[in-house]
């Protein structure tokens, strides 16, 4: 389910910054105090991931095993991509186009204006239960 992978991958990523962050301890070269920027690097990483991770359920749902889901998930990144930043070469209109990618407020995530940090997460949490809503309505009418 989303919920679970959502968690597992939390977990793995959690797992590593406390590695990283048990290193940097020991070898002194990061301050003990420190260990809040850890956790705000932990929150950053599992937030930005929550889209890609309902995108893939969505296309999961879509196709029924998990390289074409992959694949499906890779595909959609890729070509918002494009269209949000080689059409905004020659169309500013495309440029708005950026908001369908689910990174495309990734960096916004590591502000310290609240503000920012709020939109980022909105965007991202819209663009994932937008996957989520769709990929229930598709799993329903599949054939199982």
């Amino acid at each position: 389910t989303l919920f679970r992978s959502t968690l597992y991958f939390s977990l793995a990523i959690g797992v590593m910054v406390a590695i990283v962050g048990a290193f940097g301890i020991i070898s002194g070269a990061m301050p003990a105090g420190e260990i809040f920027y850890l956790v705000r690097i932990w929150l950053t990483l599992s937030v930005s991931a929550l889209p890609f991770i309902a995108l893939n359920a969505f296309a999961g749902a879509m196709a029924g095993s998990a390289g074409a889901a992959f694949g499906i998930t890779f595909g959609y990144y890729a070509v918002a991509w494009l269209i949000s930043s080689v059409g905004g070469w020659f169309n500013e209109g495309l440029k708005v186009l950026e908001y369908l990618s689910p990174s495309s407020m990734k960096f916004n995530l590591a502000a310290d204006d609240f503000m920012v940090v709020g939109k980022a997460v909105l965007h991202m949490g819209i663009v994932a239960v937008i996957a989520v809503v769709l990929g229930n309505l598709l799993f329903q009418r599949r054939d199982v």
